[in-house]
Formats: C-alpha cells, structure tokens, sequence
C-alpha cells in the first residue's frame, strides 16, 4: 500500500512539473508571436516609408534621377497626400511657381 502512495505521490509531482513546463512553453510562445508580430510590422512600416520632397530634390541636384522622374515622383508625393503639383499644401491653392523655386517647400 505505501509504495502505491508512493507511485501516486511521483506521478501527481510529475503532473504538476508538466503542467508548469506546459503552461511556460504556452506563455513562451504567446511572446514570441508578440514581438515577431510588432517587429515584422515596424519592419514593414520602416520600408513604406514615404520619401519627403527634400528627398526628391537631393535626388534631382545629385543627378540620380532625371528632371522628368522628379516631377513624376514629385506629383506622385503631393498626391498622397491630396495636394496638386501646382498647389501649396499650406494654402491649398495655385501658386504656379516653378520646381526651380520652391525653397521652403
């Protein structure tokens, strides 16, 4: 009778440390998935990234993109956000002004 206490006695430790190494690999696993997630996403954020028209001009003045790219990416930016080639986004009207002389935009 003592060594069927004893038997039952082991196998209730070993289901408790089951339990525990269970329930441990769960949590371990739920924080994996956690950060994989938010790093994959901020990843994936950090390559969408838009580029600026100060980009563009950089672009343009060291002669990696040809004056008709820059107006097409140029237009391309300013319509993202809902502003035409020829309109300043802090008015929202016309100017018709030149790329050439766009200093502070």
């Amino acid at each position: 009778m003592s060594d069927m206490l004893a038997v039952a006695d082991r196998v209730g430790r070993l289901l408790v440390w089951l339990a525990v190494l269970w329930l441990l690999i769960v949590v371990l696993g739920a924080a994996f998935w956690y950060y994989r997630r938010r790093w994959l996403r901020d990843a994936a954020d950090a390559s969408s990234q838009p580029w600026t028209l100060a980009d563009l001009r950089a672009l343009r003045s060291r002669g990696d993109i040809t004056e008709e790219e820059y107006h097409k990416l140029r237009s391309a930016v300013l319509g993202r956000y809902g502003v035409g080639a020829g309109e300043d986004p802090s008015k929202g009207n016309s100017v018709g002004r030149s790329d050439s002389s766009e200093a502070g935009f």
